[in-house]
């Protein structure tokens, strides 16, 4: 079973664009915030963790809100490959 592709699946509606855009533009505003810690406390090695979670849900809601389409690692949320 292969995951279909862009071209096979069909476009997000807009509510979803809608709902993943005011979670992107959440995400854009706690990285502010997050920039603002990262220089004013001492660093830690666990405030990489909170970078990499910004970094992904940025990303898998700007593909969203920008393209229509959930990420290439998210291809299973795009229905059975197999289907005709």
């Amino acid at each position: 079973m292969t995951p279909p592709k862009r071209k096979d699946a069909q476009q997000l509606g807009k509510f979803y664009r809608v709902v993943a855009g005011g979670f992107f533009l959440c995400i854009l505003l706690v990285s502010v915030a997050f920039t603002f810690i990262l220089f004013t406390e001492s660093f830690h090695i666990a405030m990489l963790v909170p970078v990499a979670v910004l970094a992904i849900g940025a990303h898998i809601s700007g593909s969203v809100v920008f393209t229509g389409y959930a990420p290439r690692y998210l291809s299973f949320s795009r229905g059975r490959g197999d289907e005709t």
